[in-house]
């Protein structure tokens, strides 16, 4: 058994060994593959450089022969990373990737243009613009056409957007809705009839059941097919497959993609890393690549907003809390962590971001005696939308780790007002005033709070909340953040959002 589980790391070891290089970026259009015409790569080119020129926003096409067995989702992250499309500080880059021997297409973008070209805007452009082409063979035309979509709608510009794109029609027949709604009421027919009468058979609902979904699901014609709102295909084996996302937003890549690392010949179960999920040898707390890219915070740091003092700018605003600290900068693989937990849905990278957060609350507030943890509350549209409070996942295991009772509730959030993202560094502090609000009688005299959040800024949302927590009652409030960003002449480097 441990030869076996060693031959298997060895084989995961190469196969990661000899992962798909990234290609230099060399334009705005990078046709490694070699499928777009003189004329309509040119055209491309020049589109998307008026884009740029214009807007800021920077879109780059990327085909490539073959994927050599990488992921596509893994890929498209990696090579939208490396490439750094977009502005500093706004993050509104995207890339079009299309992988020829899988026959696969995906739309990778920033965050930045996550409230236009949505994931919703980038399965329209794939299925409704770029595949019809492909599958007639005019792989040219797809990707002019495209990008123009994308440009289109990344800009606001109508003209450029198709039809099916703006006003997608619903592909489904009358005929066909009719009969998905005949086999759903027959299969609860059927399934009522086998419990009165006891037989055995309840599996056969659940066959007419799931016909009835296939054939709603399927559309008909060219034998493509639709898997919702980010992933296509056309039916046959040589069809295009496609998806649309954001940097880091899918989670079956960083919330659980095997690696090499792991020491298993001996048997015992590999930990993951902290970060990003890949495995690692039990005494490693997070993986190399990841080491490589982090920036720690450390060195002389100004005790109030935790940052090294080089940064530090936090002079010319009140504080209202004791002093915050964080175990990184918002930048690398801390980036990619905190942003995978907020945006992807890997709510299993809270706990190991925890462990750096409370490791760093233990050193830098060494001998403060905490009462309870409690976090940023996320407005009620914001949770509505993500399903849970990234924040509130770090304070409750931090509250383990450090053994102390986690007030979830202690903190609302009854107005949203205006974006944190869209404010500058002083407009932040009168941004927050107001959206929040703390329950009363819940805190006792004299209490010290630990306030936990994502992702520090400029701290004008922790101060909000530190303010409230001292009207309510408590003696002193001391912050922590799994990432800070670094400040450089009193302006915040990063721009983030809730």
């Amino acid at each position: 058994m441990k030869k076996f589980i060693s031959v298997i790391g060895v084989l995961i070891t190469s196969a990661c060994i000899f992962a798909l290089d990234i290609p230099v970026l060399s334009a705005h259009v990078n046709d490694y593959a070699g499928v777009m015409k003189n004329a309509d790569k040119r055209k491309a080119e020049e589109y998307l450089s008026a884009l740029e020129n214009t807007t800021g926003i920077q879109i780059a096409v990327l085909t490539i022969p073959s994927l050599e067995g990488e992921s596509l989702e893994s890929y498209s992250y990696n090579v939208a990373e490396k490439w750094q499309l977009g502005q500093n500080g706004k993050d509104n880059g995207a890339l079009l990737l299309v992988a020829m021997k899988e026959k696969k297409v995906r739309i990778e973008n920033g965050y930045g243009l996550e409230d236009t070209l949505t994931d919703t805007k980038s399965g329209l452009i794939i299925r409704n613009v770029i595949l019809p082409e492909f599958r007639n063979g005019n792989y040219s035309e797809g990707i002019l056409r495209g990008v123009q979509n994308m440009g289109g709608i990344a800009s606001g510009n109508a003209e450029l957007v198709s039809k099916s794109v703006s006003e997608p029609k619903n592909t489904s027949s009358g005929a066909e809705s009719v009969l998905f709604g005949f086999l759903f009421v027959f299969g609860w027919f059927i399934l009522f009839s086998c419990l009165a009468s006891g037989r055995q058979n309840h599996w056969l609902p659940w066959i007419i059941f799931s016909s009835a979904f296939r054939h709603q699901h399927h559309t008909h014609g060219s034998g493509f097919s639709s898997g919702g709102m980010r992933n296509s295909g056309f039916g046959s084996s040589d069809g295009f497959h496609g998806g649309g996302g954001h940097f880091g937003r899918q989670i079956a890549r960083k919330c659980g993609r095997m690696a090499v690392g792991a020491d298993v010949a001996d048997g015992k179960l590999p930990r993951g890393c902290a970060l990003c999920g890949k495995v690692v040898p039990p005494d490693m707390p997070v993986c190399d690549r990841c080491e490589a890219d982090l920036a720690y915070v450390k060195g002389e740091l100004c005790p109030h907003c935790g940052r090294e003092k080089k940064y530090c700018s936090c002079s010319s605003h009140r504080r209202f809390f004791e002093s915050q600290t964080a175990p990184f900068y918002y930048s690398g693989a801390a980036k990619r962590s905190v942003h995978a937990l907020k945006f992807d849905g890997c709510v299993q990278n809270a706990e190991g971001l925890a462990r750096f957060m409370s490791d760093s609350v233990k050193k830098n507030f060494a001998g403060v005696k905490l009462d309870f943890v409690c976090c940023v509350p996320l407005s009620e549209s914001s949770l509505k939308k993500r399903g849970y409070n990234q924040s509130a996942l770090l304070a409750k295991e931090i509250a383990k780790e450090l053994g102390v009772p986690f007030e979830e509730k202690l903190l609302s959030r009854p107005f949203q007002g205006k974006e944190q993202k869209t404010l500058g560094g002083i407009e932040r502090f009168g941004g927050v005033i107001g959206a929040f609000d703390c329950a009363e009688n819940k805190i006792t005299e004299n209490a010290a709070v630990l306030l936990c959040d994502d992702i520090s800024t400029t701290g004008a949302t922790l101060n909000e909340c530190a303010k409230l927590l001292l009207l309510r009652g408590a003696d002193k409030v001391y912050c922590v953040s799994a990432a800070i960003t670094k400040k450089e002449d009193g302006k915040c480097s990063e721009q983030t959002s809730e």
